[in-house]
């Protein structure tokens, strides 16, 4: 023990162990300190998650008011009014908000839910127009709503998808040969260019924007020679079964007439010129028209498959009608589609298939033999 009495006393009296005597005793008087400062950054934290809480609560609280359509706007001004005082209050407990922020948070929430208001409106607006396309194609209100809503589902298909992009590659082919067909057709062996640039295959497309334009040229050179003479040589009947005017367009075309019959040739020569230049449906849509009424309608409601391909034939038909008719809009061709669809069972099942599979078998070898193609 005595041995170990003079060790103690010998390290006791070294600067070293006085040292750490010193240090001990300090971190010891200051526990209780660290212990409250911890506690009071607990405390801190905690306020601040319940003041985080409370303004998500607000937050959630302003939408609710400003999307309710029973308050008056006294009532709603009020509300939003207290929840904008209360989300200040909450934030004096969060540490580094920005009172901007806070304060902004009625003006964010008003934006937002005019944004969502306003895309519903819009979608509104565009199920709106859906149905009264259909009720302007014919179809009767209740049948317009359904094709309406059909077209919409339609429209969200892995079906519609497909078609849309064989459609687009297509098109842009088409459109390209076309082009092409139409520069080439003013030039000297514009159809062996042609062939040489795109396949002896595709030589169809050259001779039917050839043909037409050759048409439209001598129909338009002969009628602005009626012109120069004063004359305008066509009749209502002409312009309406032959030219396809509707009777309002005849009507003021004919008016025209009356005043000018030179400026009524002019017109008339301009506008068989632009129209006739239009080429028809190119032969890979009749198929793909097809395919995608097999896509809209039951099979199982039909009697044979006979009856079946004849149904999806004349919407096809139809939707090739609609597409020349649209300037080459797919979207028109697909709203054939489906308004024939809607048809009640007994109306499909009536149908006659027979002629109709001869049509578009006829369709496909004309379009085939000239692979013609729309103009975007």
């Amino acid at each position: 023990m005595a041995r170990f009495g003079r060790s103690f006393v010998q390290a006791a009296t070294q600067p070293q162990y006085a040292q750490g005597l010193f240090t001990a005793a300090q971190q010891i008087g200051a526990a209780p300190g660290r212990r409250r400062a911890a506690e009071e950054e607990r405390r801190k934290k905690e306020e601040e998650r319940k003041s985080y809480s409370m303004l998500a609560g607000i937050q959630s609280n302003i939408y609710d008011t400003l999307q309710n359509q029973q308050l008056t706007e006294e009532e709603r001004a009020s509300r939003l009014n207290e929840l904008r005082q209360g989300a200040l209050t909450a934030a004096e407990n969060i540490e580094g908000i920005n009172p901007l922020t806070v304060e902004g948070m009625v003006r964010t929430a008003r934006r937002d839910v005019f944004a969502e208001q306003e895309q519903r409106r819009q979608s509104e607006r565009a199920d709106e127009r859906l149905e009264l396309s259909f009720e302007n194609a014919g179809l009767q209100k209740e049948a317009a709503a359904r094709a309406a809503e059909k077209h919409r589902e339609f429209m969200g298909t892995a079906d519609y998808r497909q078609a849309q992009r064989d459609f687009q590659t297509n098109q842009q082919l088409h459109t390209t040969m076309v082009q092409a067909a139409e520069g080439f057709s003013t030039t000297e062996q514009g159809r062996d260019k042609f062939i040489k640039a795109y396949g002896e295959d595709k030589a169809g497309i050259f001779d039917a924007i050839k043909t037409k334009n050759d048409t439209a040229i001598a129909q338009r050179d002969r009628i602005l020679a009626d012109a120069e003479q004063g004359k305008f040589t066509f009749t209502k009947n002409d312009l309406m079964e032959k030219h396809g005017f509707d009777e309002k367009g005849a009507d003021n075309l004919l008016a025209v007439a009356k005043q000018s019959p030179k400026r009524a040739s002019e017109i008339f020569a301009n506008y068989l010129f632009k129209t006739q230049k239009r080429v028809e449906v190119p032969s890979a849509y009749v198929s793909l028209f097809q395919d995608a009424a097999m896509s809209q309608i039951e099979q199982k409601i039909f009697e044979s498959d006979e009856k079946f391909e004849g149904r999806a034939a004349k919407l096809a038909l139809d939707a090739a009608d609609a597409y020349v008719k649209s300037g080459g809009n797919f979207e028109a061709a697909m709203k054939a589609i489906t308004g024939g669809s809607v048809q009640s069972d007994e109306e499909q099942k009536n149908k006659t298939p027979d002629d109709k599979m001869d049509q578009l078998r006829a369709y496909d070898r004309t379009y085939s033999a000239t692979d013609t193609a729309a103009e975007s």
